[in-house]
């Protein structure tokens, strides 16, 4: 009989000591948070499979996993480890509490300042003057009240000038949220399929796929990495089929 305490190196042995900190850690307060398992996840645990196998091994060690809001609500302290990622690139500083939004482009503006004449030469190799960060942050509020003051009627004016106060992503943060993206589908889909209404609705498009009731191409997701993957799937539907039927049956 296997014991909880290798319950873990049974079914995922090679979890990464983060990951195994997250579960070890949420055995403790019997929950860990999407947004703790989407950063504590390594770049090759991004697969169906794996993940299943690692929500498998939640359940059986009494871990829930909770929603981000659920716990901002409660008031819990996260785990927050560094991004698991073989990427390499700079890291975003944890310390930094907020983004500086960047500051609205005004045409007329910038056509004024074109038009600016140096009378002093010296004027040209002047450095800008330096500010800190409060004074920074001041001139640009400033900069964007001013302009939200102003009345445009161009749209895309508007829009332009609406998505230059949007920052731009850093790069650990397109990382994490394609990661976010990938696990939460494949988490959505396993939740999904656990009901059986939902199963059944499957398996009765299968079966009309099957029957050539509804065009594969447009119903049925499937890698073009394999060869024939097409002819392979469509193969494997009819017996599939059974399998799933006599499930839900014992369900």
């Amino acid at each position: 009989m296997v014991t909880d305490n290798k319950l873990a190196d049974v079914i995922l042995p090679e979890m990464t000591p983060v990951l195994r900190e997250l579960i070890d850690l949420g055995r403790d307060r019997n929950w860990i948070s999407y947004e703790e398992l989407n950063t504590a996840l390594p770049d090759s645990m991004v697969d169906p499979v794996r993940i299943d196998e690692l929500l498998v091994l939640a359940e059986r060690l009494g871990i829930r996993c909770i929603d981000q809001v659920e716990v901002d609500r409660s008031g819990h302290e996260t785990f927050q480890p560094p991004l698991q990622t073989d990427l390499k690139f700079k890291r975003d500083d944890p310390k930094k509490a907020s983004k500086t939004p960047r500051m609205r482009i005004d045409e007329e503006a910038c056509e004024e300042e074109s038009e600016t004449v140096f009378e002093d030469p010296e004027d040209r190799m002047a450095e800008p003057e330096i500010l800190d960060d409060a004074e920074a942050e001041a001139a640009i509020q400033d900069a964007i009240a001013e302009q939200g003051a102003k009345r445009i009627d161009d749209p895309i004016r508007m829009y332009l000038t609406q998505m230059g106060t949007i920052p731009l992503l850093t790069r650990e943060e397109e990382i994490r949220l394609a990661k976010k993206i990938e696990t939460t589908r494949i988490i959505f889909r396993r939740r999904v399929l656990e009901s059986d209404y939902a199963a059944q609705q499957a398996v009765n498009i299968l079966q009309q796929v099957d029957d050539g009731q509804l065009p594969f191409d447009r119903t049925m997701r499937i890698s073009t990495a394999e060869d024939n993957a097409k002819e392979k799937v469509a193969r494997r539907i009819p017996f599939n089929l059974v399998t799933i039927r006599h499930l839900l049956e014992a369900n």
